[in-house]
C-alpha cells in the first residue's frame, strides 16, 4: 500500500543523458526542463561571442571555446527534449491517476468508517497519524482520507503503468484487507477517540457509523 519508491541503478558515467533518461525523473517537470534549456543556450551564444571578442585568444583557445559552445548547445537540446517528454509522461499518468480514481470508487471511495479510513491514511501516509490534533475538527479525517486515496492512485500510476487499471486497483485493494485488521489494531486508541467526536459532532443528523 506504501508508495514504492524506485531505487536507481548507479554505475559509472556514461556521457551525457538523453532526454529520455531525463525525463524518467519525475521530480524535475517539465517547466524546469523548459528553463534549463534557455539558460544553456544563452551560455553557448555568450561563449561564442567571446571567440571574436576582445579578450586576445589564439586559435587553440578559440577552439576549445567554441567546442565548449558546442557541447552546452548539445545539452540544450537534450534539455529541451526532456522538456517535451517530461510533459508527455506526466499527463499520460495524470490520466491513468484518475483511471485508477475512478475505479477505486466501487472498494476504497466506498469506506466511511472511520476505522476503515484510518487505516487507509495509516497504509499510504502514516506519517499524516504522527499530528492526531490535527483530528480535532472532524472534517479533517475526511481531508485526509482524501488526500490518501490521492496518493495511492498516484502512486499506483507510477508503479504500475503496464497493467490494466483494474488489476492495479484489485491489488491495492487485496493488500489493504490483508493488512486492514493489523493497522486498525494499531491505531485502536485514535479510532476510538476519533469514532466518538465524529458521533458527538453528528449527533441527531445522522453521523456516519464508526
Amino acid at each position: 500500500m506504501a508508495p514504492v519508491i524506485d531505487r536507481a541503478v548507479h554505475g559509472k558515467p556514461t556521457g551525457m543523458r538523453t532526454p529520455q533518461q531525463m525525463a524518467e525523473n519525475l521530480l524535475v517537470g517539465s517547466d524546469e526542463h523548459k528553463r534549463r534549456a534557455t539558460l544553456l543556450k544563452r551560455l553557448a551564444g555568450g561563449l561564442r561571442a567571446q571567440t571574436v571578442g576582445e579578450l586576445g585568444l589564439d586559435e587553440r583557445e578559440r577552439k576549445i571555446l567554441a567546442q565548449a559552445a558546442g557541447l552546452v548547445d548539445r545539452m540544450a537540446l537534450a534539455s529541451a527534449g526532456a522538456a517535451v517528454l517530461s510533459k508527455k509522461r506526466r499527463d499520460k499518468l495524470e490520466r491513468r491517476a484518475q483511471s485508477i480514481t475512478k475505479a477505486m470508487q466501487p472498494t476504497f471511495g466506498s469506506l466511511k468508517a472511520v476505522g476503515d479510513q484510518v487505516a487507509v491514511i495509516a497504509a499510504v501516509s502514516d506519517y499524516v497519524l504522527e499530528e492526531p490534533h490535527r483530528f480535532k475538527d472532524p472534517r479533517r479525517l475526511q481531508e485526509a482520507f482524501d488526500e490518501a486515496l490521492g496518493s495511492l492512485a498516484d502512486s499506483r500510476s507510477r508503479t504500475a503503468d503496464t497493467r490494466k487499471v483494474d488489476q492495479v486497483v484489485a491489488q491495492a485493494w487485496q493488500k489493504f484487507k490483508d493488512a486492514k485488521t493489523d493497522l486498525q489494531a494499531q491505531y485502536r486508541d485514535l479510532i476510538e477517540a476519533l469514532s466518538i467526536q465524529a458521533s458527538a459532532s453528528q449527533a441527531g443528523r445522522g453521523g456516519r457509523p464508526a
